[in-house]
């Protein structure tokens, strides 16, 4: 399911990313990077859930909050195709437009970044984790 929901966003990446409008260009390259980094931690945790469950469960929450940041720049990028057709268009409000567009560039730029590392903490994090013996806590 993940991979065919990571299929979508890049149809949502891939029209950004050919659009006239640099701003949504740019949106698109971070939902493509964001989207690369979602499929290397489903990459590993299939195959890892199977091997060592602890390893794939160490990694849980960030696995999670990775997901959350993709599936929002995924919305984020669809609003701000969408407001930029009305702005072609010439139709709705302009203002309240150009804002989605803003709100989606800034999502891009100061979140999405995020889910490489989060990748990087699911795929080489679980060793850190499961060393430290639960009586620790």
């Amino acid at each position: 399911m993940a991979k065919a929901i990571a299929g979508e966003i890049d149809k949502v990446a891939s029209e950004l990313s050919s659009h006239a409008d640099a701003n949504l260009r740019d949106i698109g390259t971070r939902l493509n990077e964001a989207v690369s980094a979602a499929r290397t931690a489903v990459d590993w945790v299939v195959p890892t859930y199977g091997a060592n469950t602890r390893a794939a469960h160490a990694g849980a929450v960030p696995y999670l909050e990775l997901w959350g940041l993709v599936a929002g720049g995924w919305q984020m990028g669809r609003a701000a195709l969408f407001a930029a057709r009305h702005l072609a268009q010439g139709t709705g409000d302009a203002r309240f437009m150009t804002a989605k567009i803003q709100t989606a560039r800034f999502y891009a730029d100061c979140l999405l970044p995020r889910a490489t590392s989060l990748a990087r903490t699911i795929t080489e994090g679980s060793d850190s984790v499961l060393a430290v013996a639960t009586e620790q806590f």
